[in-house]
């Protein structure tokens, strides 16, 4: 409620742990619920895909983030149908970019592992991809609700607040309609600096009448932004440490979102993935809605590419999931009827007294190890005994068909590893 408040410019009540915005209209307040603030949403962008489109709509795709749940895509449906939309799916935001590239669709073999980075306004999200015969599956998915391109903003917010003080002699840091004014002028200014080398940003009567003017080149702007550019490409970094990936094991990085635009981030995605095909020729604000749209397109049977033969696809044949010796809960890692290739990893915690670490390897039907079958057994010795031991254990069941684990300590750097040939796949 308090991250609410604090991110809305209007007064925000709480009845009944039922939220809503206190808007003003006219001369008078009115409250408004989350639900129907995304109604009035869909209507505007409703009339514009009908001005676009050239005709009236009904049937749509939605795209939601995520880690959005259940009762948030309830929440969406609910404020779309209120304005008459008919929800032909709703499917998540990375998926909707790959489609937007066609990633899986032209090529029904195609297997590919794609990283998709998204900066909006006022969060940042990234995720792991793996796209297998035309199916997606998320790999890993990692965001921060706190920090979006708004940051360039209040960057350049501060930087010419400072520039007019050092001119006109005049503090408006404490002044809020000057900051209104400014926060503005710092969008223009960052959109602009997408396409333009040097902008100009003019504010007319920005404190007791005196007017702003100051040149912004990119190379000062990048400057002075360089940490939160740091700060972008962190969440990359902890992304890929995360999910025990290399730069060298992503194909195609799809960028989304308006701030993913900025020349700078787009050069900070090129050089880190040096071997992988940048993907950020649509307008980076619009690849969710073509993702919907062809998503939509197929589902309403316009598109001719679905008539494809038929082919035989491989999936895991059960599930396959570990357990620790001191622990009777099994964790399943791979699903029954997962496509194969596939890569799956997992952290594990080791109590500070136990200095041997053993994970059992495990097929089964469900998640109990009634008819369960041991598969493997990884053991690691002589752990440090002073402290909890944090352990990571990737698997990877490839298309030939041989299941590989790999156990590893990264304090001690210690490893224990074992293939497996599986008979059924």
């Amino acid at each position: 409620m308090q991250k609410i408040k604090t991110k809305c410019s209007c007064h925000v009540s709480n009845t009944k742990n039922v939220f809503s915005y206190q808007v003003k209209v006219d001369d008078n307040y009115i409250k408004v619920s989350p639900v129907e603030a995304a109604s009035y949403i869909f209507t505007k962008l409703l009339e514009i895909g009908e001005l676009v489109g050239g005709s009236e709509l009904e049937d749509v795709v939605l795209t939601v983030p995520h880690n959005f749940s259940e009762d948030q895509r309830i929440s969406l449906c609910e404020a779309a149908e209120n304005i008459g939309c008919n929800i032909l799916r709703v499917i998540s935001e990375p998926a909707a970019a790959c489609l937007a590239y066609g990633i899986g669709q032209n090529d029904p073999l195609e297997h590919s592992t794609v990283l998709i980075y998204r900066l909006g306004g006022s969060s940042m999200d990234a995720c792991i991809m793996e796209v297998i015969n035309g199916m997606y599956h998320m790999i890993h998915y990692k965001s921060n609700s706190d920090f979006g391109s708004n940051e360039f903003d209040n960057v350049l917010i501060k930087y010419f607040t400072e520039e007019f003080k050092r001119i006109h002699k005049e503090d408006i840091s404490e002044n809020k309609r000057a900051l209104g004014k400014l926060s503005a002028a710092a969008e223009d200014c960052k959109h602009g600096l997408s396409k333009l080398h040097t902008i100009a940003c003019a504010v007319d009567s920005l404190h007791d009448g005196i007017d702003f003017h100051c040149q912004l080149p990119r190379a000062k702007f990048e400057s002075l932004c360089s940490f939160v550019f740091s700060k972008c490409m962190e969440l990359v970094d902890e992304l890929l440490i995360e999910a025990n990936f290399k730069v060298t094991d992503i194909d195609k990085v799809i960028l989304v979102g308006g701030g993913s635009r900025m020349p700078r981030l787009v050069q900070l995605m090129k050089n880190k993935f040096d071997s992988s095909e940048i993907l950020n020729t649509i307008h980076t604000e619009e690849v969710l809605a073509q993702g919907a749209a062809l998503q939509a397109g197929l589902l309403q049977g316009r598109d001719d590419t679905l008539n494809t033969d038929v082919f035989n696809l491989n999936c895991v044949s059960k599930n396959i999931g570990i357990k620790l010796a001191n622990d009777d809960k099994l964790c399943i890692l791979l699903n029954k009827n997962t496509p194969v290739p596939v890569k799956r990893s997992a952290n594990l915690t080791v109590p500070a007294s136990q200095t041997t670490a053993c994970v059992y390897l495990y097929e089964c039907d469900d998640a109990t190890l009634t008819g369960s079958l041991l598969l493997a057994k990884l053991v690691i010795r002589d752990l440090n005994s002073d402290e909890a031991k944090e352990l990571f254990l990737n698997i990877e069941f490839r298309r030939n068909g041989c299941l590989s684990v790999i156990l590893n300590d990264r304090k001690s750097n210690k490893t224990e590893s074992v293939s497996i040939e599986m008979t059924k796949i």
